[in-house]
């Protein structure tokens, strides 16, 4: 895992919202990227967000997202797995009520009406996306599948000139999906919107747990002279942990 985005995850607990302004969106998202595809523990789901939606569309596109990354590890869900043989004559019903798969039930969570649902739709090919269900039945569900530990959901604003109210929507939608997936959430915003007073609920920590880095690079949240000389990786990890009050002294070299 890279230094940022294993101190994106180490600054924030499940249910909770790391926010990064940065002049170049997409490159902060490269290098999260590339860390999380060496993370055997962490499953990065991304919604790259140019024009920035309303916050229905956004919690939509939000999950379907969910979705895929759920579709892309079935049947590894619940840590230890889902026991289904897709040629077996048994009823998936009857194969989850199964002893091999008795740790579903050990823990309250998963709702087996949505269980049974979603494993028809990975075994026909399709990914979990169940409209039937409430937008916050789906995400918990969905979390909870991929395990809230190992989930991370970035979203990534690459719209420098959003609507106002889209931009206080996307601060609703991260809070809301921080409730109820109960799992990291980050967030990647342009540094033109960072004193838009839209995203200050997100700036000023009216979020549970929130924690705000500013991108070394240009005139905007130019970290101190000190920091100048160093990776651009390091900058970042130092700065995320002189936030959280972890860092006391930051090394220059």
């Amino acid at each position: 895992m890279n230094n940022l985005l294993q101190d994106c995850l180490s600054s924030i607990d499940c249910g909770n919202i790391c926010t990064l302004f940065t002049h170049d969106p997409v490159r902060i998202l490269s290098e999260i990227e590339l860390g999380a595809a060496r993370a055997e523990d962490i499953l990065f789901c991304v919604c790259l967000l140019d024009p920035l939606p309303e916050v229905q569309s956004l919690l939509s596109q939000a999950i379907e997202r969910l979705a895929l990354a759920a579709f892309s590890i079935f049947p590894t869900w619940y840590d230890r797995g889902v026991s289904i043989d897709p040629d077996s004559s048994l009823a998936v019903a009857d194969q989850l009520s199964m002893p091999a798969n008795a740790h579903l039930w050990a823990v309250p969570g998963p709702s087996k009406p949505w269980l049974q649902r979603a494993v028809h739709s990975c075994l026909a090919g399709r990914h979990p996306l169940l409209r039937k269900y409430a937008k916050h039945i789906q995400a918990d569900q969905l979390a909870l599948a991929i395990g809230r530990q190992r989930l991370c959901l970035g979203l990534v604003v690459d719209d420098a000139s959003p609507r106002p109210e889209n931009l206080l929507g996307l601060a609703k939608a991260a809070e809301w999906l921080a409730r109820i997936t109960r799992s990291r959430i980050v967030l990647i915003l342009p540094q033109a919107v960072a004193t838009w007073s839209e995203v200050q609920g997100i700036a000023f920590a009216s979020l549970p747990g929130q924690t705000v880095v500013q991108d070394p690079g240009g005139n905007e949240g130019t970290p101190p002279p000190h920091l100048q000389e160093r990776k651009y990786t390091d900058k970042i990890r130092d700065l995320v942990l002189w936030k959280m009050g972890r860092l006391t002294e930051i090394q220059t070299t």
